[in-house]
C-alpha cells in the first residue's frame, strides 16, 4: 500500500492504523465524516482510497481546525510559513519557537 503524507504526522496518529480500519469501510461513500479529526488519518486514508464527494472534519481543538483550514484553503502559504518556521530555527536560540509562534498569528 502507498505511504500517503501527513502534514501533521503525531505519535498516536491512526495513520498507522489506516488501513486496517478502513478494511471495514464501504467501497462507496458520499460524504466522510472525521468528527475528532486531529492529524486527519483516516480522511487522508479515504481520499486516497474511497474518493468520496465530500469531506468534513471536526474537532473541538480549535488551533487544529484552524490549522486545517489554512492547510486545505492555502496549501502553498501554510508550506512557505512552515519553511519560514523551519529553517528560521536552524540557528535561533531555544526562544525562537515563542518569538515566531507569535509573530505567524
Amino acid at each position: 500500500m502507498l505511504k500517503l503524507p501527513h502534514p501533521i504526522p503525531y505519535q498516536g496518529s491512526k495513520r498507522r492504523l489506516a488501513e486496517a480500519i478502513g478494511s471495514i469501510v464501504p467501497k462507496r461513500i458520499d460524504t466522510w465524516y472525521e468528527p475528532f479529526a486531529g492529524s486527519a488519518a483516516m480522511s487522508i486514508w479515504a481520499a486516497r482510497y474511497r474518493d468520496p464527494a465530500k469531506i468534513v472534519l471536526g474537532d473541538s481543538l480549535v488551533c487544529l481546525t484552524t490549522l486545517w483550514e489554512i492547510i486545505i484553503d492555502d496549501p502553498r502559504g501554510a508550506a512557505d510559513c512552515y519553511e519560514a518556521v523551519w529553517t528560521g530555527q536552524q540557528n535561533a536560540s531555544h526562544g525562537y519557537f515563542n518569538g515566531s509562534a507569535r509573530s505567524l498569528q
